[in-house]
């Protein structure tokens, strides 16, 4: 978002969300702080600057499944992070969904 000016994630929910006529939610889940790029991390890298950095609303999430989205998945520190904080704020269950999955070095 910060670089793009857009949620690039958002072109592959909302019609996902409408398809299936399913709430799209977009303000469910906030990054409530700065992380480092995760290129060149590895995957424990990549846990530690993602922990913390999401924070979800229980006010829309809250005993609702929830599928999370996202355009990319290395190493599913982020997904997980995410899905962490939907947990934490009441959802009843998280579903991932990604476009595409990346592969980093199983030696990292």
């Amino acid at each position: 978002m910060k670089q793009r000016g857009y949620n690039q994630v958002h072109f592959l929910a909302r019609p996902l969300a409408l398809q299936l006529d399913k709430k799209f939610a977009p303000k469910a889940l906030i990054k409530i702080r700065d992380t480092a790029s995760q290129v060149g991390l590895t995957k424990s890298e990549r846990k530690r600057n993602t922990a913390e950095a999401f924070s979800a609303s229980a006010q829309l999430v809250r005993n609702h499944s929830v599928l999370l989205v996202d355009d990319v998945t290395t190493s599913g520190a982020t997904m997980e992070a995410c899905a962490r904080a939907l947990l934490q704020a009441g959802s009843k269950e998280v579903f991932g969904l990604t476009l595409a999955r990346s592969i980093i070095d199983p030696s990292v």
